[in-house]
C-alpha cells in the first residue's frame, strides 16, 4: 500500500504548486517606441542627403573635411558632388585635373570615416555629360521636321527639303503624307478704338500697407479723354517713396478680352484702345513699349 500513498501525495504536492503559477498575473514589457526612437535618431538609411556643389575650382582638403564635418555634425547623411562654376572667379583645382581626382579621393576617404554616403554628378554643371568625347551620333537627340504643300491626285516625284541639321548629324525617319485640312482665313486685327473697363490698378510693393490703388483716378483720366499717362510726371499723384514699389499692375477688359499689364521701369503708361495694339503688347512690339502681357 506504500507506493500507491507515495503516489497520492506527489500528486497532490504537485497540484498544490500549479496553482499559484496559474493565478499570478503575467508579467509584460513595455512594447519600444520605434516612431519616437526612429525620427529621434534615425538610420543612415533614412538620413537626408545634399547637393555639395564643389565652385569652380575653389577647392581645398581641409574645406573638404570642414563641409563633410558640418554635414555630419547637423544629421545629412550624405551628399552628391556637383562641380558647378558659379559665376565665381576661377580657383587653382581644374575640373578633372590630378588635382581635383587628388580632392575627390580624399573627400571618399573622409566621407568613409565619417560613415557618409557620397555620390557624383556624372558631368560638370548641367552639361549633361557632353563633352568632345561624344560624337554627334551618341549625343542628346531632337526631333525635327520640313513640310510640303502639295496638290494631290496624281503621281508626285519631288525632292523633300532636309529638316534643320545640327553638326552635320542627320537621318530620316519617317515621310509622312495626309490630307491637309482646310486653311482658314489670316485673321486681321482691327485699329478701330474698342471699348476699355478698367479694372484695377495698383502701385504693387512687397510690404502690402505700402501699396498704393490708383484704378478711381485712371478711370477719371479716361474718361476726361487721356490716351496716355505719365507715371513719373505726377499724373497719379502721391506715387510711393522710391524702394518701397517693385511695379505698377494694371487690370482691364478690352472688347472683352482682359489683360493685365505690368510696369516694371517708370515711363510712359499707354493705354491699349484697339485690338491690334492688344495683340502687339502680348508679342512685346515696340508700339507696345514699356508693357508686358501677363495671363
Amino acid at each position: 500500500m506504500l507506493p500507491l500513498y507515495r503516489s497520492a501525495l506527489l500528486g497532490t504536492t504537485l497540484l498544490t504548486a500549479a496553482v499559484p503559477t496559474l493565478a499570478a498575473p503575467p508579467l509584460t514589457t513595455p512594447a519600444p517606441d520605434n516612431l519616437r526612437a526612429g525620427f529621434l535618431l534615425p538610420p543612415q538609411s533614412a538620413r537626408p542627403q545634399t547637393w555639395w556643389h564643389w565652385m569652380n575650382g575653389n577647392i581645398t582638403k581641409a574645406g573638404i573635411t570642414a563641409d563633410l564635418e558640418a554635414m555630419k555634425r547637423i544629421g545629412l547623411g550624405g551628399a552628391t558632388i556637383v562641380n558647378v562654376d558659379g559665376g565665381i572667379p576661377n580657383g587653382p583645382v581644374e575640373f578633372m585635373s590630378p588635382q581635383w581626382r587628388d580632392c575627390f579621393k580624399f573627400a571618399v576617404q573622409q566621407a568613409d570615416r565619417l560613415g557618409l554616403k557620397l555620390s557624383v554628378a556624372n558631368c560638370a554643371g548641367w552639361s549633361s555629360s557632353g563633352g568632345p568625347w561624344n560624337t554627334p551620333a551618341n549625343n542628346m537627340q531632337r526631333l525635327t521636321s520640313s513640310e510640303t504643300r502639295v496638290k494631290g491626285g496624281g503621281v508626285i516625284d519631288i525632292a523633300v527639303p532636309q529638316p534643320e541639321t545640327t553638326l552635320n548629324h542627320y537621318r530620316d525617319i519617317a515621310v509622312l503624307a495626309y490630307e491637309a485640312p482646310a486653311i482658314l482665313p489670316e485673321k486681321v486685327l482691327s485699329d478701330a478704338p474698342g471699348k476699355l473697363e478698367i479694372k484695377r490698378a495698383v502701385y504693387q510693393s512687397p510690404v502690402a500697407t505700402a501699396s498704393l490703388d490708383v484704378t478711381q483716378r485712371i478711370i477719371d483720366m479716361i474718361k476726361a479723354g487721356r490716351k496716355q499717362v505719365g507715371a513719373t510726371s505726377g499724373d497719379l499723384g502721391g506715387d510711393p517713396a522710391p524702394g518701397e514699389v517693385k511695379e505698377l499692375v494694371l487690370e482691364f477688359v478690352l472688347d472683352g478680352k482682359p489683360g493685365t499689364i505690368t510696369i516694371d521701369e517708370w515711363g510712359q503708361l499707354i493705354f491699349p484702345t484697339s485690338e491690334k495694339q492688344l495683340e502687339a503688347a502680348r508679342k512685346g512690339e515696340k508700339n507696345a513699349i514699356n508693357l508686358t502681357f501677363v495671363h
